[in-house]
This record gives C-alpha cells, sequence and structure tokens, in this order.
C-alpha cells in the first residue's frame, strides 16, 4: 500500500503508457462557404447572404472548443455588408462536423461581374493538458464567388428614384411642437420601415408645398 491506500499497476501503467494525442491544425480543419438568396441581383439591390463555417469532426478532437468567430466582408470595393445577424445558427451534421451559419445581407454598389468573398477570425481553446488550455487565434477565408449585377431597368423609373430597392412605408409623421407661429421653424420626425436598402433611401419631400418649406 501507499500511505495507507492501495496501488492500481495496470491503472497506473495504462496512464504512463497513454498516448500522446495528435495536434490539429484548426485552419485546415475549418471550411467557409457564401451563398446568395437570389441568382439575379441588380445595382443597390439588397440581398439576403448566409455565411457558413463548417468545423470538421478533427477539429473537436482532444476536447478542442470554439471560444469566438467573428466574420466580415473581404472585398468592400464592390459590395456593402452593414454586419451580421447577432446570434449565429449551429447545425451538427451526421458525420460529426459543425456548421456555424450567419446572415447577412449585402448590396452591391456597380454593374459587372465581381467576386464576392468573406473572412474569419477565430478563437479556439486548445486542450493542452494544462487547467486553463490555451488561445489560438485562426483566419479563415472563403473561395471567391462569382457575382454578375445587372444594371437597373430604366422603364418605368420614377424621376426622383434614389437607388433603394425594396419595400417601404411611412410608419408616421409628427411636429416637435402641437402649434405654430407663422415662419417658425420647427422639426418633423418621419419613421419609414419596410425592408430592402436603406443606404441609398433619400430623404422624404413635401409633396404639397403649399403654406410649408423645407
Amino acid at each position: 500500500s501507499n500511505f495507507g491506500f492501495p496501488q492500481f499497476p495496470a491503472a497506473r501503467n495504462r496512464l504512463i503508457q497513454r498516448p500522446a494525442r495528435e495536434p490539429v491544425d484548426f485552419q485546415s480543419e475549418i471550411k467557409a462557404e457564401a451563398k446568395l438568396d437570389s441568382e439575379k441581383i441588380y445595382v443597390g439591390q439588397a440581398v439576403l447572404c448566409e455565411v457558413s463555417f463548417k468545423f470538421s469532426k478533427k477539429f473537436f478532437a482532444s476536447q478542442n472548443r470554439l471560444a469566438n468567430i467573428v466574420p466580415s466582408i473581404k472585398n468592400s470595393d464592390a459590395f456593402v455588408c452593414n454586419g451580421f445577424f447577432k446570434k449565429p445558427e449551429t447545425k451538427e451534421n451526421e458525420d460529426g462536423s459543425v456548421d456555424v451559419v450567419f446572415l447577412t445581407v449585402v448590396s452591391p454598389l456597380k454593374a459587372g461581374e465581381f467576386n464576392l468573398q468573406f473572412e474569419a477570425s477565430a478563437a479556439v481553446m486548445a486542450n493542452t493538458f494544462s487547467f486553463f488550455g490555451s488561445e489560438q487565434n485562426v483566419s479563415v477565408i472563403s473561395p471567391q464567388k462569382s457575382v454578375k449585377i445587372l444594371e437597373l431597368p430604366k422603364e418605368n423609373m420614377p424621376a426622383d428614384f434614389s437607388g433603394a430597392i425594396g419595400k417601404f412605408k411611412i410608419e408616421s409623421a409628427k411636429l416637435d411642437e402641437s402649434s405654430l407661429s407663422v415662419g417658425e421653424p420647427c422639426v418633423m420626425e418621419i419613421t419609414i420601415s419596410g425592408e430592402g436598402n436603406f443606404d441609398r433611401f433619400s430623404a422624404p419631400a413635401l409633396e404639397e408645398k403649399s403654406g410649408w418649406k423645407d
């Protein structure tokens, strides 16, 4: 016995002879992909985009875990991407891999054929048999996706069209004062809601200016 406790040679030998775990190259075990919700895209159109990051089964070997992942658009000269929905969706696949899916909206800035590409910075907590483990930063880039952007059709285009595409409506309009005097300036607050590209939305103008000046 050892200090009053029995010894277990078999268990001790297994612990000593356990082979070292193979280190994982995290960068090679993550794949990125971008999918657009529409095949026919016009300049200024707001298009839903799904950006997914697939983590292989080997990625989670040795109890490694994903601490954080922050995606962003890589080539912003031809597209606008104002950000991603806060909470990504996680999907577990039958082969043991895991997909982390982000949703965002992209809007093309000009007509032509351009490459759409995303990147992400991932923080991985690697199990190094220490109490805290160690954090490793990994960069992932999606393959270039060729996207053809079309010019907006000129037919039936409003004369004051500003480039905003979508479905919009005015929810409310209110003044900051309940009563006014002639010539007195005031502030009017107009709330517009809808779906589309608000970046190209111009400020609403008065249709009937009789008695008012903006």
